[in-house]
């Protein structure tokens, strides 16, 4: 895929999220959430360490990844990820991502992804293909 259909691709995610706020409310959840706005903006190598520091940090602070919140941190850094790993090529990223789709698959918690964040079933196998598609 070219850049600027990379860039379509980025702009499209970031129309669709643009009413979606921060996970949650605190200063470690709107950084996070500026920095991935900032990103799907804006996707440099940069911006990308940028987002994964504060997504990470806020996650972490969270310390509940199976509730809303700590799904759609999941979410948004597996987006991300697979974003990033297309830009680059990175295969080894996409493989990350991939494979942790893929075991969020094998325990069986994309039901429980999707009962607590509606269109997460979507979203992951997005992110699967995108990544796999590096790989290919």
């Amino acid at each position: 895929m070219n850049r600027s259909a990379v860039r379509v691709l980025l702009a499209a995610a970031l129309f669709v999220s643009a009413g979606c706020g921060a996970p949650e409310q605190g200063a470690a959840a709107d950084k996070a959430h500026a920095a991935w706005k900032r990103y799907l903006s804006d996707p440099d190598p940069s911006t990308y360490e940028n987002f994964i520091r504060a997504n990470r940090a806020a996650a972490d602070l969270h310390a509940m990844p199976h509730d809303a919140p700590g799904i759609e941190y999941q979410l948004r850094a597996l987006e991300v990820m697979a974003a990033e790993a297309e830009r680059t090529h990175d295969m080894n990223l996409a493989d990350d991502v991939t494979g942790r789709v893929e075991e969020i698959e094998q325990h069986e918690l994309v039901d429980v992804y999707e009962e607590n964040v509606t269109g997460a079933r979507e979203r992951l196998a997005a992110a699967k293909a995108r990544a796999a598609a590096v790989t290919r």
